[in-house]
């Protein structure tokens, strides 16, 4: 499958509002290689394979604060999502299936491992 196709993928199951592949994939290539002065150059090629596991666990959030009475933003548009690297993103903890919730070792070596995957993902400006 081509980086196309698996960014496709990840559009259609991103469920805030699209303008269309041609023009996200686009704005996508241009925001890899062109970035604004207050966005980082990534390597396409290493970020595709992680909007899956970021826009499932999105939604795992999104129905765990519904579930919950908590409040939640609705979904931005999924080229705001994409320019602004939501990817990223960093939520609160919450309790995810049998999981109740991480201990704080497990957050400081998350923390790290985020830490040294983006010094990986990411081209120097």
């Amino acid at each position: 499958m081509t980086l196309e196709e698996q960014f496709e993928e990840v559009r259609k199951m991103y469920p805030g509002k699209k303008v269309g592949h041609d023009r996200e994939w686009a704005n996508f290539i241009a925001r890899s290689t062109k970035p604004k002065p207050d966005q980082i150059k990534f390597k396409i090629e290493l970020i595709v394979p992680l909007l899956v596991p970021a826009v499932e666990y999105l939604k795992r959030y999104h129905q765990w604060c519904k579930d919950n009475g908590i409040w939640c933003p609705e979904y931005c548009g999924f080229s705001v999502w994409i320019n602004q690297g939501r990817w990223e993103a960093d939520y609160p903890e919450f309790p995810d299936k049998h999981e109740v919730g991480m201990t704080e070792n497990q957050k400081a070596s998350n923390k790290a491992m985020r830490s040294s995957l983006r010094k990986t993902l990411y081209e120097d400006n």
